[in-house]
């Protein structure tokens, strides 16, 4: 009978507000109906496909505990379920009371190095030049690799003779494996790993959700309700390797073995291209919290004559934040990995030439696997970093609905119902300097804040036209309108014709002709889109 706050991640690259189910506890579930065609007239924004009602127990009498637990075939990813309800009827029977809590974790599976399909490196390449090789455009292999090499390989100038080489642990060069089909992003076969190696296959999720409902009667005309909960859900996983495609390497670069400068004197070049997965840099880390509290008011009760009314407030409030660490962040990248010799020192050129961006820099080694390894001491805390986004969303919600059955046709009683509702929310996002400026590889997220709020009014009627004739079981027509007023989109109608026939029992026919809205969230009319560490904004 109301709504429920949404869930507002905090990103604004285009993923959808929506609702979390699982501030609903399952063990108060009473029944699920879904509503499809036409339920924007019914129901307002979003509505386009349909809707999901999930209704709650009202009433429950006694205690109930469930326990639940598992654990995969492979012995990860155990998981455990603990719930409880338990509710009473008060006041000779006028009052009903009930509460329940439940609690759930799953554990995490690691990778996809965790699975048989998973180590065999399967995944979908693309193949651009399938007109020449006659291969498809699309091939489904396994041993799919990252194809930036985890020593680093050279991409180039052309013209240089060690094009295509990649670097060894101990300084050493040589060919690069690039495998039978490369793309320049994966390949298939040849040397590496999957660009998803260390990234989790599930993240380890953990939740508590609480919810209480108390009710009374003062009489038919008149139940007072009361109903509220809590739930929080925290989530912990393994993001994304870093991954540079393209970086140019100076010929005094203070880490570049001797015999890769030596061919770049010979042959008078004074930069290449190098690209490399920083494997040894470790994954990014992520710790999610989710909090959704939220409580209702309501009131309803009988009219008289088929009459009955129900209205209530409602205020929900999603807090959503991100805390991530060991984020690469390509700019101190840039200057890390451009190292110079000073005095015998190795040191960033920007700290040398003293540019004000640079300062604190830690020459970064990048040339071979574990390169980390054989770099300044701290150059990993220079070049991967901490950083947070949160977001704050309130939702406002009243309403009043009144439905009956004023008159009758040959058929059966005529249904109708009108009402009207209010609704106002808002949404502002906050996050670390580094993310707002982004700064990162992934994880940015740029604050606003924004708000809305809309009036609506409806009116819907179901008219029986046939029951239990030779033709028909039942046979009804039914219809909606729907006005709503946006403070930011402005006043829009919705509306709905269906019919339903039913020639016997168990056999029905359903259509529907309607227009239906999504009024835009407040991302899509307040964030300054998405900044991506290359500069590039998405909108």
């Amino acid at each position: 009978g109301s709504r429920v706050v949404p869930q507002a991640p905090s990103n604004n690259t285009g993923v959808p507000v929506t609702t979390d189910l699982n501030v609903i506890p399952t063990n108060m579930i009473d029944r699920v109906e879904v509503v499809t065609g036409g339920a924007s007239a019914q129901y307002g924004s979003d509505a386009v496909a349909g809707v999901v009602n999930v209704l709650l127990k009202k009433q429950f009498r006694g205690i109930e505990l469930t326990a639940s637990s598992g654990i995969s075939q492979y012995g990860d990813n155990a998981r455990y379920r603990l719930g409880a309800i338990g509710g009473i009827d008060f006041a000779g029977g006028r009052g009903h009371f009930v509460a329940s809590v439940e609690a759930t974790e799953s554990k995490e599976i690691n990778d996809l190095y965790a699975r048989k399909w998973g180590a065999e490196e399967w995944m979908i390449v693309t193949n651009s030049n399938f007109a020449t090789n006659g291969l498809p455009a699309n091939v489904v292999a396994p041993n799919v690799k990252n194809n930036n090499s985890i020593g680093g390989k050279i991409l180039g100038p052309n013209n240089f003779t060690l094009r295509g080489y990649t670097f060894n642990a101990d300084g050493t060069i040589r060919p690069y494996d690039a495998g039978s089909l490369n793309n320049g992003t994966y390949q298939i076969g040849g040397e590496g790993l999957s660009r998803n190696t260390g990234s989790s296959l599930i993240p380890r999720v953990r939740r508590v959700t609480t919810y209480a409902r108390a009710e009374f009667a003062f009489s038919d005309a008149a139940v007072l309700s009361a109903e509220g909960g809590y739930t929080n859900t925290l989530a912990i996983f393994t993001g994304g390797l870093p991954n540079i495609a393209s970086f140019t390497i100076q010929r005094d670069n203070a880490y570049l073995p001797q015999a890769v400068r030596d061919a770049m004197i010979a042959q008078n070049i004074t930069s290449f291209t190098l690209s490399k997965g920083f494997y040894d840099m470790g994954n990014i880390n992520f710790r999610v919290r989710n909090e959704t509290p939220h409580v209702m008011l309501a009131l309803e009760g009988d009219l008289g004559n088929s009459w009955h009314y129900d209205t209530h407030y409602s205020y929900g409030k999603n807090i959503f934040r991100s805390n991530f660490t060991n984020n690469f962040a390509p700019a101190f990248y840039a200057f890390a990995a451009d190292a110079v010799q000073v005095g015998g020192s190795i040191v960033c050129r920007g700290v040398r030439d003293n540019v004000p961006a640079a300062a604190g820099c830690v020459p970064l080694n990048v040339f071979g696997p574990q390169s980390i390894q054989r770099s300044a001491p701290g150059a990993q805390d220079y070049v991967n970093r901490a950083g947070f986004s949160r977001v704050g969303y309130v939702q406002h919600s009243a309403a009043v609905n009144v439905r009956g059955e004023p008159f009758a046709t040959w058929a059966g009683p005529v249904s109708i119902a009108f009402g009207g509702e209010w609704r106002s929310e808002k949404q502002k996002l906050t996050a670390d300097a580094l993310s707002t400026a982004g700064r990162f590889l992934i994880g940015n997220a740029t604050p606003f804040a924004g708000k809305f709020n809309v009036k609506e009014g409806y009116f819907e009627a179901l008219v029986p036209l046939a029951r239990e004739v030779s033709f028909a079981h039942s046979f009804d027509i039914n219809g909606a309108i729907r006005y709503a007023d946006y403070s930011t989109a402005g006043g829009q109608t919705t509306w709905k014709l269906g019919t339903v026939y039913e020639p016997i029992e168990g056999l029905r026919f359903r259509a529907t002709r309607s227009r239906d809205i999504r009024a835009p969230a407040i991302y899509e009319l307040f964030s300054p889109g998405s900044t991506l560490a290359a500069g590039l904004t998405v909108r």
